[in-house]
């Protein structure tokens, strides 16, 4: 078991010479090459020491140096041991009790409904990578220290941002990261992972322990990259829906969503004219005792691709991290709700600089007044006993697409900027 890790993280430009206050933008490069842990930048009383560390590899003639983060059958999330406070600067109150673990918002969050059915027919001997389960694993029902109630047990070892450099909802920023996944990757068994999350935070800090009501904090992520059964995917919250936007290849549901080999590349030098495609995702209800359902998204949701105007392209699908690295960029930008809600709010999603999917109108949940977005990473999973690991190199985040972002944006693409 590892013992001792670090994360680097430097500040650009208006962070170069001291702190950001929440309702300031955000300006901040990861680079994740130690040698300690900078707990001014991230909070850490959801990770463990013991499953964080630091690599590096050389590739094409530069090291590239990543945080790698661990997870296996043993991690317990009711005996963490958390990273220690080495920061110096003054924090806000709700930073000082998380890393306490007293924080008010306790990110109880659900995992959420399924979108990728199983292979009809698994091969049990490859249901994981290598490293892994030789059989498709099962849910594993018991006590689960993270929600403090007995039902399907899941672990959780994110990395988040603290509360000095969480961002105003209304504020839009870049969110830009590379990662791989290592290890034990369930095809099989229905087995839900979240690696990366955007959290609306609300007024109303204190926990929804029951999951229904408006203290919304403990709801599901309004923006996630997932793994199930094996396959990447992107969902999005529009209303009582959680919705499919994307997904790489490996779903044998192919009428859900978009989900067909890239038939062109969108970094083509020759700037062909593209258009914006709209598509109905599939929805599923996010309501205590509906999950699974069908459901209809927000009124005025949107969800778009890229293709040529010539063309009849299917949308471009995501790459799949188990085979190695993914750039990863995410726009995101929220309306405080209900006011304007239907009609404001706007999410984009890159793949290796190639636009995925833009969303807008009717993001989040709509019945409460989101004020911040809370951004966190690593692994949320429900537990197997096996070990995975994510490799994160390099997080950028800032409001202009010059600082972090991919090549070129959609609104470049459709010829708006």
């Amino acid at each position: 078991m590892i013992s001792r890790f670090a994360v680097a993280a430097v500040a650009i430009a208006a962070l170069a010479s001291g702190s950001v206050r929440a309702a300031d933008p955000v300006r901040l490069v990861a680079e994740f090459d130690g040698p300690s842990v900078d707990t001014c930048v991230f909070g850490t009383q959801q990770a463990d020491v013991r499953y964080l560390a630091f690599g590096h590899e050389a590739i094409g003639g530069r090291t590239r140096t990543f945080l790698s983060n661990s997870i296996d059958g043993d991690y317990s999330d009711g005996a963490r041991l958390p990273l220690p406070d080495t920061c110096t600067q003054a924090k806000p109150m709700a930073s000082a009790l998380g890393l306490l673990g007293l924080e008010a918002d306790r990110d109880i969050e659900p995992l959420g409904p399924s979108f990728v059915l199983p292979p009809v027919s698994p091969d049990d001997g490859a249901a994981l990578q290598p490293g892994g389960l030789a059989n498709c694993p099962s849910k594993i029902d018991g006590y689960n220290p993270e929600t403090g109630r007995y039902g399907v047990v899941s672990q959780k070892n994110e990395l988040r941002l603290a509360d000095e450099h969480v961002h105003k909802v209304v504020d839009g920023h870049w969110y830009g990261f590379t990662f791989r996944a290592l290890g034990a990757i369930p095809t099989c068994g229905t087995m839900r992972s979240v690696l990366a999350q955007w959290k609306f935070k609300y007024a109303d800090d204190r926990p929804d322990d029951d999951h229904a009501g408006l203290n919304a904090n403990a709801r599901s992520p309004v923006f996630a990259l997932r793994f199930d059964n094996g396959v990447l995917h992107a969902t999005v919250q529009s209303g009582r829906c959680n919705c499919l936007v994307a997904k790489a290849v490996g779903d044998p549901d192919y009428e859900a969503a978009p989900s067909a080999a890239l038939a062109f590349s969108l970094t083509d030098k020759k700037r062909a004219a593209f258009e914006a495609v709209r598509f109905e995702p599939r929805c599923r209800s996010s309501v205590p005792g509906e999950d699974g359902k069908a459901c209809t998204p927000a009124p005025g949701f949107k969800a778009e691709f890229l293709r040529k105007e010539d063309g009849d392209a299917p949308a471009p699908v995501l790459p799949d991290p188990r085979e190695g690295w993914v750039k990863i960029d995410v726009f995101i930008e929220g309306t405080p709700a209900p006011q304007g809600w239907p009609q404001g709010g706007r999410i984009e999603l890159y793949a290796n600089d190639e636009p995925i999917v833009r969303l807008t109108n009717g993001i989040g949940y709509g019945d409460a007044a989101p004020t911040k977005v809370k951004f966190k990473f690593g692994h949320y999973r429900d537990k197997i006993l096996a070990r995975t690991r994510l490799d994160f190199d390099r997080l950028c985040i800032a409001p202009e697409t010059g600082v972090c972002g991919p090549r070129r944006t959609f609104s470049q693409y459709l010829g708006a900027e």
